[in-house]
């Protein structure tokens, strides 16, 4: 180890090689390589590398970018050996050749260009969610509804999971997605990589979100449930006791009929997907090594069951009490679930239908192995279901104005754009030029989805909530 740490640099040449070597025989320089230690104990050496354009590697999971440790020819490297010159011989002839390594996904984070994009997606993040909350209080405040809001967080929870699915995507797109995550309640301002946490597959780690992060969104969720069922208490006992002036009696009532059922149902429907995600991967996680494994798999197995029936009891209800939904009392306790649906046919009440069954699909593809032979049936699935939406949308207007139509499906069309950028990020597309033109437009799509979210609050305040 003495002689390889005194002659290192003399003894090899360091270069990498792009997946695509057949087509441009090419070997590239790299930018920098330090040595940080030699282990002599363990005949091993730790070093670190960097590239000019680090964000181009490991992008394919069949083909391998490769880092080349080219052995000099001719060099005197006699000084490694004090064996017998048969020995010295047989070291020599395995020496002159090379040893390559594949180059994983890479997060350089001195480089100046993922910097950047990660500054921008904090920022974004903060300036988004106070964005959210400011929303929600305005349009309460000029109780103009909250259509726009809901139907943007509802796709944002879409999309801000695409990047789960068995892609690789360029470094700098990670950040942006999870400006989405919010619609999630999980926090990932100022969030770092953390090698020693447990990810339930190599996307989740790319993506940063530890198996902690996540079913720290479940307990949010179950801190709202709390606040929700003691509020609901309080309001129950003023509405009991008729506390207050009768401007306040009038406001307890309001309060008591959206206690049945529209605000948990929409918590219900908030949650739906984390639900029926962290339950599946509960259930198709197979490391026994998983605190509470037992406990954990019937807990998954119980509440992806629930996921699906419940949606299936709720639809079936208010299909067979189709006619009680022209009765004013009535619909208005399934506001939520039918937040502004035309109830004129039954047809138009296949929208819910649509947004639960397609979450619930979705959970179980973003557990999918990445090893797995069928990963583009998660691709196929996603654009099949979603071209059905779109038609359906477009076929039958489902919403009560042309306006809340054109915005279900703008965004509808983008989350489908973003699907088919998603696919151009995996060996489908193994040219990164076609990967950086897809990373492009899928930031351009996000770019629009909060652009379609500003215009239609604006466009609600102005020409009314219906």
């Amino acid at each position: 180890m003495d002689f390889l740490e005194a002659n290192f640099e003399q003894m090899f040449t360091i270069f990498y090689r792009l997946h695509d070597f057949r087509l441009y025989p090419e070997d590239h320089p790299v930018k920098d390589f330090k040595i940080l230690e030699y282990d002599k104990e363990n005949f091993s050496v730790k070093f670190e590398v960097k590239f000019d354009k680090p964000f181009q590697f490991g992008l394919l999971e069949e083909k391998d970018d490769k880092l080349f440790f080219n052995v000099t020819a001719g060099f005197d490297y006699s000084g490694l050996f004090t064996q017998h010159t048969k020995d010295h011989a047989d070291h020599e002839l395995r020496l002159e050749g090379y040893s390559a390594g594949r180059i994983d996904l890479t997060f350089d984070l001195t480089y100046k260009p993922l910097q950047v994009m990660i500054l921008i997606g904090r920022i974004t993040w903060w300036v988004f969610s106070a964005f959210l909350v400011a929303q929600v209080f305005f349009m309460v405040w000029k109780k103009m509804g909250l259509f726009p809001f809901w139907t943007f967080v509802e796709y944002a929870q879409l999309v801000s999971y695409l990047p789960l699915l068995s892609a690789r995507y360029l470094p700098y797109l990670y950040e942006q997605f999870k400006v989405f995550l919010v619609s999630h309640l999980i926090a990932t301002a100022g969030q770092k990589f953390d090698i020693e946490e447990s990810y339930f597959s190599k996307s989740y780690f790319y993506y940063g979100l530890t198996d902690s992060r996540m079913y720290l969104c479940l307990i949010n969720y179950t801190i709202l449930l709390v606040i929700i069922v003691i509020l609901n208490i309080l309001v129950h006992i003023a509405h009991k006791k008729k506390w207050g002036n009768e401007k306040v009696q009038r406001k307890m009532d309001q309060l008591t009929h959206q206690f049945r059922y529209n605000i948990y149902l929409r918590l219900f429907n908030l949650s739906f997907l984390d639900m029926a995600f962290l339950s599946a991967v509960r259930v198709f996680n197979s490391d026994v090594n998983v605190k509470f494994y037992v406990f954990g798999k019937i807990m998954g197995v119980f509440l992806l069951s629930f996921t699906f029936i419940a949606p299936i009891l709720i639809m079936l209800f208010l299909c067979t009490r189709f006619d009680k939904l022209q009765s004013k009392t009535f619909r208005e306790k399934f506001n939520t679930i039918l937040l502004k649906v035309d109830k004129g046919t039954r047809m138009r009440l296949a929208a819910p239908l649509f947004f639960f069954s397609r979450r619930w699909v979705f959970s179980l593809i973003l557990v999918m192995s990445l090893d797995s032979e069928a990963v583009f049936l998660q691709y196929i699935a996603m654009l099949v279901i979603s071209c059905i939406y779109l038609l359906y949308l477009i076929s039958y207007e489902p919403y009560t104005t042309g306006g809340q139509n054109a915005l279900v499906i703008s965004y509808e069309f983008i989350f489908m754009v973003l699907i088919c950028c998603s696919f151009m990020q995996t060996d489908a597309a193994p040219d990164n030029s076609v990967k950086v033109f897809a990373g492009v437009v899928m930031l351009i799509g996000m770019i629009m989805m909060i652009v379609i979210n500003v215009i239609s609050v604006i466009g609600t305040l102005r020409i009314g909530k219906d």
